[in-house]
Protein backbone atom coordinates (compact mmCIF):
# COMPACT_ATOMS: atom_id res chain seq x y z
CA UNK A 1 0.00 0.00 0.00
CA UNK A 2 1.33 3.35 -0.79
CA UNK A 3 1.90 5.78 2.07
CA UNK A 4 -0.19 9.05 1.34
CA UNK A 5 1.76 12.02 0.25
CA UNK A 6 2.83 14.84 3.56
CA UNK A 7 0.25 17.41 2.33
CA UNK A 8 -2.44 14.80 1.93
CA UNK A 9 -1.99 13.87 5.47
CA UNK A 10 -1.54 17.17 6.63
CA UNK A 11 -5.38 18.07 5.11
CA UNK A 12 -6.97 14.95 6.50
CA UNK A 13 -4.86 15.72 10.05
CA UNK A 14 -6.16 19.55 9.93
CA UNK A 15 -9.93 18.06 9.04
CA UNK A 16 -10.31 15.77 11.47
CA UNK A 17 -8.87 18.66 13.97
CA UNK A 18 -11.61 20.43 12.59
CA UNK A 19 -14.58 18.22 13.33
CA UNK A 20 -13.13 17.36 16.65
CA UNK A 21 -13.63 21.01 17.31
CA UNK A 22 -17.08 20.70 15.86
CA UNK A 23 -18.23 18.31 17.80
CA UNK A 24 -16.72 20.52 21.02
CA UNK A 25 -18.86 22.98 20.09
CA UNK A 26 -21.95 20.69 19.84
CA UNK A 27 -21.42 19.20 23.32
CA UNK A 28 -20.72 22.20 24.72
CA UNK A 29 -23.75 23.95 23.38
CA UNK A 30 -25.73 21.41 24.52
CA UNK A 31 -24.98 21.50 28.19
CA UNK A 32 -25.76 25.22 27.55
CA UNK A 33 -29.21 23.81 26.49
CA UNK A 34 -30.23 21.75 28.99
CA UNK A 35 -28.52 24.04 32.07
CA UNK A 36 -31.12 26.88 30.87
CA UNK A 37 -34.00 24.58 30.05
CA UNK A 38 -33.87 22.80 33.08
CA UNK A 39 -34.68 25.41 35.04
CA UNK A 40 -37.32 27.92 34.65
CA UNK A 41 -36.13 30.63 36.28
CA UNK A 42 -33.37 30.40 33.93
CA UNK A 43 -35.80 29.12 30.90
CA UNK A 44 -37.21 32.32 31.57
CA UNK A 45 -34.91 35.17 31.94
CA UNK A 46 -32.73 33.83 29.37
CA UNK A 47 -34.58 32.96 26.15
CA UNK A 48 -31.99 34.91 23.68
CA UNK A 49 -29.16 33.04 25.21
CA UNK A 50 -31.07 29.74 24.57
CA UNK A 51 -31.38 30.89 20.60
CA UNK A 52 -27.70 31.86 20.86
CA UNK A 53 -26.68 28.59 21.56
CA UNK A 54 -29.25 26.31 19.59
CA UNK A 55 -27.43 29.11 16.77
CA UNK A 56 -24.15 27.85 17.97
CA UNK A 57 -25.00 23.68 17.79
CA UNK A 58 -26.07 23.89 14.18
CA UNK A 59 -22.55 26.13 13.77
CA UNK A 60 -20.94 23.32 15.52
CA UNK A 61 -22.75 20.68 13.13
CA UNK A 62 -21.74 22.79 10.30
CA UNK A 63 -18.01 22.69 11.33
CA UNK A 64 -18.16 18.84 12.45
CA UNK A 65 -19.91 17.78 9.33
CA UNK A 66 -17.46 19.85 6.93
CA UNK A 67 -14.35 18.48 8.71
CA UNK A 68 -15.76 14.99 8.67
CA UNK A 69 -16.72 15.24 4.86
CA UNK A 70 -13.65 16.75 3.74
CA UNK A 71 -11.62 14.43 5.65
CA UNK A 72 -13.43 11.68 3.85
CA UNK A 73 -13.01 13.40 0.67
CA UNK A 74 -8.43 13.12 1.21
CA UNK A 75 -8.63 10.13 3.27
CA UNK A 76 -9.74 8.39 -0.30
CA UNK A 77 -6.96 10.65 -2.07
CA UNK A 78 -5.74 8.22 -4.35
CA UNK A 79 -9.29 6.78 -5.82
CA UNK A 80 -10.44 10.38 -6.27
CA UNK A 81 -12.93 11.08 -9.08
CA UNK A 82 -11.59 12.95 -11.64
CA UNK A 83 -15.21 13.57 -12.77
CA UNK A 84 -16.12 15.88 -10.06
CA UNK A 85 -18.04 19.00 -10.37
CA UNK A 86 -18.36 21.87 -8.52
CA UNK A 87 -22.07 20.91 -7.96
CA UNK A 88 -21.02 17.82 -6.45
CA UNK A 89 -19.51 20.03 -3.82
CA UNK A 90 -22.38 22.27 -3.12
CA UNK A 91 -24.85 19.53 -2.98
CA UNK A 92 -22.74 18.18 0.20
CA UNK A 93 -24.37 18.15 2.98
CA UNK A 94 -22.33 21.31 5.27
CA UNK A 95 -22.58 23.84 2.67
CA UNK A 96 -25.85 25.37 3.65
CA UNK A 97 -24.76 24.35 6.97
CA UNK A 98 -22.27 26.46 6.99
CA UNK A 99 -24.03 29.25 5.47
CA UNK A 100 -26.61 28.82 8.51
CA UNK A 101 -24.20 28.22 11.26
CA UNK A 102 -22.32 31.14 10.41
CA UNK A 103 -24.73 33.50 9.96
CA UNK A 104 -27.48 32.71 12.71
CA UNK A 105 -25.23 33.14 15.63
CA UNK A 106 -24.21 36.48 14.62
CA UNK A 107 -28.12 37.48 14.06
CA UNK A 108 -28.69 36.19 17.11
CA UNK A 109 -25.96 37.98 18.70
CA UNK A 110 -27.28 41.64 16.50
CA UNK A 111 -30.78 40.89 18.33
CA UNK A 112 -29.54 40.69 21.90
CA UNK A 113 -27.38 43.88 21.46
CA UNK A 114 -30.86 44.95 20.34
CA UNK A 115 -32.72 44.25 23.32
CA UNK A 116 -29.08 45.50 25.46
CA UNK A 117 -29.80 49.29 23.87
CA UNK A 118 -32.91 49.22 24.57
CA UNK A 119 -32.30 48.24 28.47
CA UNK A 120 -29.78 50.82 28.36
CA UNK A 121 -31.56 53.80 26.54
CA UNK A 122 -35.22 53.13 27.82
CA UNK A 123 -34.83 51.31 30.82
CA UNK A 124 -38.26 52.11 32.43
CA UNK A 125 -40.38 50.84 29.32
CA UNK A 126 -38.04 48.27 28.59
CA UNK A 127 -38.84 46.71 31.99
CA UNK A 128 -42.15 47.73 32.39
CA UNK A 129 -42.66 46.10 28.98
CA UNK A 130 -40.43 43.53 27.89
CA UNK A 131 -41.14 40.21 28.54
CA UNK A 132 -41.28 36.62 27.41
CA UNK A 133 -43.15 37.05 24.28
CA UNK A 134 -41.57 40.27 23.16
CA UNK A 135 -37.97 38.13 23.22
CA UNK A 136 -39.60 35.35 21.18
CA UNK A 137 -40.62 37.93 18.79
CA UNK A 138 -37.16 39.21 18.40
CA UNK A 139 -36.16 35.35 18.04
CA UNK A 140 -38.64 34.82 15.15
CA UNK A 141 -37.41 38.69 13.54
CA UNK A 142 -34.08 37.27 13.74
CA UNK A 143 -34.58 33.82 12.34
CA UNK A 144 -36.99 35.89 9.10
CA UNK A 145 -33.56 38.20 8.79
CA UNK A 146 -31.50 34.67 8.71
CA UNK A 147 -34.29 33.23 5.95
CA UNK A 148 -33.69 37.07 3.88
CA UNK A 149 -29.84 36.84 3.77
CA UNK A 150 -29.59 33.15 2.95
CA UNK A 151 -31.67 33.61 0.28
CA UNK A 152 -29.71 36.84 -1.03
CA UNK A 153 -26.87 35.08 -0.51
CA UNK A 154 -27.50 31.43 -1.86
CA UNK A 155 -29.57 32.91 -4.76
Amino acid sequence: MNALPAKIQEQIDANTAYAIVGGTIVLANLLVIITFLSTSGLYNKYQLLIALAVADVVAGLSTLTAGYGRRQIYAEWPNLPNGTTVMDCVLAPWPPLLAIGGLWPATIVFVIGVERAMAVFTPLSYYAKVNFAHRWILISGALFLLKKICAHTLA
